[in-house]
């Protein structure tokens, strides 16, 4: 390593290791002998229960989890207020949809018991012109009946007058 203001070598003897904890699984027995693929987990802990056990035997680890936690706790505050702020503005959400929806349902009730009037309504009209059309048939038949007989009635004349 060397200081590049002025090109003094600090020492020869410093070594520089660089730790890949997507690779874990690929550590040499040395590296589980000095505990570099432990550290590499730990390092890889996504949550705190998860660093807290993997800091349980070991007072260190304890310490660094513990100042790691002290450290972050204000964000982690603010992530519950976040959270928090988010549950309200679903429950206002909520809410709001389920007062429309309710005022939706109301207006589709009074819409069906229009309809239910008006088909009452259609049937009453159904059931007079039910009555006037069986009248009228009957109307029909009378009228065939009277032409019939004002038919043969001219027929007759005709008769007559062509007789004569």
């Amino acid at each position: 390593m060397i200081n590049v203001k002025n090109s003094n070598v600090y020492s020869s003897k410093f070594v520089l290791s660089v730790v890949d904890l997507s690779n874990i699984e690929l550590a040499t027995e040395e590296d589980r002998l000095h505990g570099i693929d432990y550290w590499a987990r730990v390092f890889k802990a996504r949550t705190w229960e998860e660093l807290k056990m993997l800091a349980k035997d070991n007072e260190y680890l304890q310490e660094a989890a513990n100042s790691i936690y002290m450290a972050n706790a204000d964000e982690i505050v603010r992530q519950k207020c976040l959270a928090r702020e988010e549950a309200e503005r679903m429950e206002r959400t909520l809410k709001r949809d389920n007062q429309i929806l309710t005022e939706e349902n109301e207006s589709l009730k009074e819409v069906i018991w229009g309809l239910k009037e008006d088909n009452e309504s259609l049937k009453e009209e159904n059931e007079r012109l039910k009555k006037d059309n069986v009248r009228l048939k009957g109307d029909i038949v009378g009228l065939k009946e009277s032409l019939e007989s004002l038919q043969k009635a001219v027929k007759e004349l005709q008769n007559k007058n062509s007789g004569k």
